[in-house]
């Protein structure tokens, strides 16, 4: 229900400044544990220079959270890896999110960000479509790039 009333009704973006490496490190920090069960190799390669920039660290936190869950899933165990890799492109501040697994078939990866669309079994088809919306709101760019049997 809290993922469909931020689909529905999204908070605003408060924008503080910040270094965004943290943000990464905390991310594979909390999701190391998650996926050490399924041993899963996280790797992290933050970006080198230290900027600070302005975003909702709360909720591009949620983003990333969401996407290396997906990346967790996708690895059916035991064994995998996933590489969460910050850089800056010029003035801006990407994140790359890799992983081992199944990888996605072409004809759903148009779908990935409706909302509802789902091929998890227990997946409501809301977090990337949320993630969408927070990146968008960011005035960035979320994209997925897969082949089947390849992450």
């Amino acid at each position: 229900i809290k993922e469909l009333f931020q689909l529905a009704k999204p908070r605003e973006v408060s924008l503080v400044s910040g270094d965004p490496n943290e943000l990464v490190e905390r991310v594979v920090s909390l999701m190391s544990p998650r996926a050490r069960l399924k041993v899963i190799d996280m790797e992290v390669f933050p970006a080198p220079d230290k900027k600070e920039i302005f975003l909702d660290f709360e909720l591009v936190e949620q983003v990333l959270m969401n996407l290396v869950i997906n990346a967790i899933d996708s690895i059916n165990g035991p064994g995998g890896k996933i590489t969460v890799k910050s850089y800056y492109f010029g003035e801006t501040f990407n994140i790359e999110v890799s992983d081992s697994g199944s990888g996605i078939p072409p004809g759903y990866l148009e779908k990935i960000f409706e909302a509802f669309y789902s091929t998890k079994k227990a997946g409501t088809g809301l977090g990337l479509a949320i993630s969408r919306r927070i990146i968008d709101a960011h005035k960035g760019t979320i994209s997925v790039e897969s082949s089947q049997g390849k992450g």
